[in-house]
C-alpha cells in the first residue's frame, strides 16, 4: 500500500486536478470510477500498456490523459461518459 503524503497536483486531460498521493495509474482510475478495460492512458506523453497501470506511479506535476473507447466510431462527451461531473477534454472523472 502506498503512503499518503498529501495533495498531489497533476494535469488530468488538460485541467488542473488535485488528488491524495502518491498513487498509481490504476489507483487513479479507481478513484475516478473509470473501468481500466475501457480506456487508454497517457502518462507524461507516453501511452501506457494496461499491465503497467498498477506499477506506474503518478507524482507531482505529472500529465495524465485518459481516453475512452466508444463503440460506433464517435467519442462521447465527458458528461455523457459519466454523469454529473465537471467536463474534461477526453474523458470524465467521478468524485
Amino acid at each position: 500500500m502506498q503512503e499518503f503524503r498529501g495533495p498531489l497536483k497533476i494535469t488530468l486531460n488538460g485541467d488542473p486536478y488535485e488528488v491524495a498521493g502518491p498513487l498509481t495509474v490504476s489507483a487513479l482510475l479507481s478513484h475516478l470510477a473509470i473501468d481500466s478495460r475501457r480506456v487508454a492512458v497517457e502518462h507524461n506523453l507516453v501511452v501506457l500498456k494496461r499491465p503497467l497501470y498498477e506499477s506506474t506511479v503518478i507524482t507531482e506535476g505529472d500529465q495524465i490523459e485518459i481516453v475512452n473507447f466508444v463503440g460506433g466510431g464517435s467519442a462521447c462527451s465527458p458528461r455523457e461518459c459519466l454523469s454529473g461531473v465537471p467536463a474534461l477534454s477526453r474523458t470524465s472523472r467521478a468524485g
